[in-house]
């Protein structure tokens, strides 16, 4: 095995999550380098080939776009390569690829995929890395920040009345007007809890890692008949709640018993610091040849994934709720409720 890791990306791949990648994915991997695929020629992997292991870092594995066109075709001229994947929310991209990898690490679970794979969390966005974990004093009950879709009008209707809070809504992903990444640190370092709802399309978030980085406690919802976040983070210590009505005790509990409140962050603490530390050192090894990985999420993956209930809940969010008219009832259906939500406050 090449001791030496050479990261090759296309320009155009945001660095959104440049952090993550550099700090917890290739933390413990040494000799590492970074090139842009349009910078090389092809003649330039047979010398590559030489003193690499190659890892693509792509967001999308899209068969007729460009950037993926260009590595399928450069890593004909690798012995071997890896893959680092993190899109794929829809859980609808081509997956044919994996299979020539050596290693693929993926963000968002997908039970379906023939191909071997390792699946990681999203992450956070760049600048939200704490390297210096400490323990403020919590002013606010519950924030959050986000775009409001789905079931989140709800949520924050059933969380209102606890106060202090703080939430603003965006109105898209990366939204200029948001609050900054600077200012959520500083707000999530003086909240008890971060709500965290599902993402628009995916129950993984960003602001599960993010909360985490802040030195807050995600609060989080199963996914139908299992707890989706197992196969990402193993056996967390999350506050989950089954419906969202059932935060507003969850947090008054919480914020009515300080003692039972710093026992749940302390112990949260504890173990993001152990999952970071056993994940960075998974994944070395994993790059590096060997296979006994020690994370318990990568365990789940392999031996809970395809249980009749996982598969029916993927199923169910991913195939049944997209089919054109169920789709388009249920779209119909939230702008009504949507309507009378803003018309109510």
């Amino acid at each position: 095995m090449k001791e030496k890791i050479l990261i090759i990306k296309s320009k155009n791949l945001s660095s959104f999550e440049n952090e993550y990648v550099e700090k917890v994915i290739l933390n413990k991997i040494n000799h590492v380098s970074y090139k842009y695929l349009e910078d090389l020629k092809k003649e330039d992997f047979l010398i590559i080939n030489k003193e690499f292991h190659v890892i693509f870092q792509v967001s999308d594995v899209i068969r007729n776009s460009e950037t993926f066109k260009n590595i399928d075709e450069c890593s004909k001229n690798l012995d071997e390569f890896s893959l680092i994947h993190l899109g794929d929310e829809t859980l609808s991209q081509s997956y044919e690829f994996y299979k020539n990898c050596k290693v693929v690490l993926r963000a968002y679970f997908n039970p379906n995929i023939e191909y071997k794979n390792y699946t990681i969390p999203v992450g956070f966005q760049s600048g939200f890395k704490n390297e210096q974990r400490t323990k403020d004093e919590k002013f606010y009950k519950w924030v959050f920040f986000g775009q409001l879709h789905n079931d989140r009008y709800r949520i924050i209707n059933y969380l209102k009345n606890l106060n202090p809070n703080l939430y603003q809504k965006s109105e898209y992903f990366m939204d200029k007007n948001s609050i900054s990444v600077e200012r959520q640190k500083e707000i999530y370092e003086k909240s008890m809890f971060v709500v965290c709802p599902f993402g628009v399309i995916n129950p993984d978030t960003f602001r599960i890692m993010e909360t985490l980085e802040g030195g807050s406690i995600p609060i989080i919802k199963r996914f139908y008949f299992t707890d989706y976040f197992k196969f990402i983070y193993g056996d967390h210590p999350f506050p989950t709640v089954v419906s969202w009505r059932n935060a507003s005790k969850l947090i008054t509990y919480y914020s009515d018993n300080k003692n039972k409140y710093d026992e749940l962050h302390n112990a949260i603490e504890e173990w993001y610091i152990n999952y970071l530390n056993n994940l960075s050192e998974d994944i070395k090894n994993l790059i590096y040849g060997n296979e006994n990985v020690q994370s318990k999420q990568f365990y789940y993956q392999k031996n809970h994934g395809r249980k009749l209930s996982v598969v029916f809940s993927f199923w169910f969010e991913f195939k049944f709720k997209r089919m054109k008219y169920i789709y388009r009832i249920n779209k119909i259906i939230l702008r009504i409720y949507y309507k009378i939500i803003s018309l109510i406050e």
